[in-house]
C-alpha cells in the first residue's frame, strides 16, 4: 500500500492478527496497514517472565503499559512503569521488558519502521505454532532480520527481579 491510499482504520478490541509468541501477541497494524511506517503490536507477558535482552539493528520502539506493571531495562537502566506509563528505545540500544510482579501485564508495542520486525515476529510465530522453533535457528532468524539477543544480561535481570522465565 502507498502512503497516498492510506486510509481510516479502527481496529476493535481484541482484533487482529494473532501470533503464537509468549502469552498472546497479536499483530494490530501489520506493515501493509502503514506504507512501512509502523508496526504495532498489543502482548501479554505472563508474571514474572522477560523478553530475553536483545538490539535492533534499526528500529525504534515504544510502548504503553496497559494494564499491570512492566519492567524495562534498557542499556543496563532499570524503570518499572505501572499502566498509563511509557517508554522510548532507540536502534542500537541493549534492552529488555519484563514482568516483575505475579499478575498479568500487557502493552502496546510500536516499531518503526516495521518490516524487518514484522518479518521476524510472523516466522517465529509460525516456527512456534509448528513447535520446531530451535534456539540456534531463532538466533539465526533474528541476526537476518537485524536483531541480536545478548544472553549474558539475561541472568542479571532474572535475579534482579526474581523472574522464573
Amino acid at each position: 500500500m502507498e502512503a497516498n491510499e492510506l486510509r481510516f482504520r479502527a481496529i476493535a478490541a481484541g482484533a487482529g492478527i494473532p501470533l503464537a509468541i509468549g502469552v498472546g501477541t497479536t499483530i494490530v497494524e501489520t506493515s501493509e496497514d502503514t506504507a512501512g511506517a509502523y508496526l504495532m503490536t498489543r502482548s501479554t507477558l505472563a508474571p514474572r517472565s522477560i523478553v530475553p535482552p536483545h538490539v535492533h539493528r534499526v528500529e525504534t520502539q515504544s510502548v504503553v503499559v496497559l494494564s499491570g506493571t512492566i519492567g524495562a531495562w534498557v542499556a543496563g537502566e532499570h524503570k518499572i512503569l505501572e499502566a498509563g506509563g511509557c517508554f522510548q528505545r532507540p536502534p542500537g540500544l541493549a534492552h529488555s521488558i519484563f514482568n516483575p510482579t505475579d499478575k498479568p501485564a500487557s502493552f502496546l508495542e510500536i516499531t518503526a519502521p516495521a518490516r524487518p520486525f514484522e518479518d521476524y515476529m510472523r516466522r517465529l510465530s509460525a516456527w512456534n505454532d509448528a513447535h520446531t522453533a530451535r534456539p540456534e535457528a531463532v538466533a539465526e532468524l533474528a541476526a537476518t532480520c537485524g536483531i541480536t539477543f545478548l544472553q549474558e544480561q539475561l541472568a542479571d535481570i532474572r535475579t534482579t527481579y526474581g523472574l522464573t522465565s
